[in-house]
């Protein structure tokens, strides 16, 4: 918000929405609270438990925190909730909102946790952790689990402007799919890919970089170059490519958020971000970047699947004509008074 130029606190409450993308809630602490139940007994489980473990939680204490009252949502499609939380955000902001407060986090890593992702056979075992998470390469055994968080702001361009905002980037277009019925779903992931360069009135040939999914799966991988190919053709070789969470890691419903938000701060410094340098080679062409690599960025591809089918894509575009702002990065020591305060009020 401060980055945005807002205010804390929203100065018209029914203005402003928030939509957060969530497969759980906190289950670190609502596995301390089963583990009472079962040890202690009912009488001791905290009554904070109804709310802590209840994945449409973060939605409601940022409604409460910065006052935003308008229409607020929860999305749950695992790693693709962020896209169509972009989706629903749109639609907010064509009926009337002012702002849209998006964002999307997990917090997986607990006993409970793993132990529901372990059975799926899709994460890394690898003991190296400099090389367990590497999409696309012939060593790759799977993706590694992080925790974390990502947030944007959203509002229409008319209403940046009057305030002096500037923009990192334009959400040009977005579409979301589902696997379930088609033969190959790497079909599920091509129609929404065509359908999201359609959205953005362009052709898929003005793309000039990918933020692929990168599950690091043979399986996975294949699907997803296969799905991409379907609507680029031949230029799936040669078009740049990058996985940064191969080096932080998925972290659940906040992995397409935080994609997002590295594709538009992409744009904005027209630098792609690195991604983990794979020790056992490619499987396949790609031009994979395992460097920061500076790069003509007007038009950018973000594509995002979640476990149980969800696929989601949304294309990121340059700012024409940026209007002169004020845009400031916040600094930490802002953020920790902003946050003391909000913790007064």
């Amino acid at each position: 918000l401060r980055d945005a130029g807002l205010p804390m606190v929203s100065p018209d409450p029914y203005k402003w929405s928030v939509v957060s993308s969530a497969s759980s809630g906190g289950n670190e602490f609502g596995q301390r609270e089963i583990e009472r139940l079962w040890r202690i007994g009912p009488k001791k489980v905290s009554v904070y438990q109804s709310i802590g473990w209840f994945y449409a939680a973060t939605t409601g204490q940022l409604s409460i925190r910065h006052q935003a009252k308008g229409p607020c949502s929860v999305v749950a499609q695992e790693a693709a909730g962020g896209i169509e939380g972009v989706a629903a955000a749109r639609r907010y902001l064509s009926a009337g909102q002012d702002v849209v407060i998006l964002t999307g986090g997990e917090a997986a890593i607990s006993p409970y946790a793993l132990t529901c992702h372990l059975p799926l056979g899709q994460l890394s075992e690898s003991a190296d952790s400099d090389h367990a998470y590497e999409p696309f390469a012939t060593s790759a055994t799977g993706w590694v689990l992080a925790e974390g968080a990502a947030t944007l702001v959203l509002e229409r361009r008319s209403s940046a402007e009057r305030r002096g905002s500037g923009s990192y980037a334009v959400l040009a277009g977005e579409a979301t799919t589902f696997a379930a019925g088609f033969p190959d779903p790497s079909d599920a992931l091509a129609s929404a890919i065509a359908l999201a360069c359609e959205q953005a009135g362009m052709d898929p040939g003005e793309l000039d970089a990918i933020f692929a999914d990168g599950q690091a799966t043979p399986t996975a991988d294949q699907q997803e170059l296969r799905a991409i190919s379907k609507v680029l053709g031949t230029r799936v070789r040669n078009i740049p490519i990058c996985v940064p969470k191969s080096i932080m890691g998925r972290m659940g419903a906040g992995t397409a958020t935080l994609d997002l938000l590295s594709a538009a701060q992409a744009i904005d410094s027209q630098v792609l971000p690195p991604s983990m340098v794979a020790v056992g080679g490619l499987g396949w062409e790609v031009n994979l970047k395992t460097t920061p690599s500076p790069s003509r960025l007007e038009n950018v591809l973000v594509c995002s699947r979640g476990i149980g089918g969800f696929n989601g894509a949304a294309v990121v575009s340059r700012v024409t004509n940026p209007p002169v702002c004020n845009r400031r990065a916040s600094s930490p020591e802002p953020a920790r008074a902003d946050l003391e305060e909000l913790q007064r009020q």
